[in-house]
């Protein structure tokens, strides 16, 4: 069980594989991978590609409402997925 509202659960599920898929493109070799591993009654569900990244000196930003790492803002114009 999911504790949570739906709908966010299912929209932050499609936002991390969105974001793999959109910052993957253009890399050569690009992969996405979704897994989903039940240990116990815990599930553990992970979305990893191999895109341009977010540098480690703003991982701790990444929650931080409408926070685009600086490397993905020069990627990436305004309105462009």
């Amino acid at each position: 069980m999911v504790v949570g509202d739906e709908l966010r659960v299912e929209q932050a599920l499609e936002n991390l594989v969105s974001n793999a898929l959109k910052y993957s493109s253009g890399t050569k070799n690009a992969e996405v991978n979704v897994s989903l591993v039940q240990r116990d009654q815990v599930f553990t569900l992970s979305v990893s590609d191999n895109g341009i990244g977010i540098p480690s000196i703003e991982q701790a930003k990444i929650f931080t409402q409408f926070y685009r790492a600086k490397n993905a803002q020069t990627k990436f114009d305004d309105g462009m997925i």
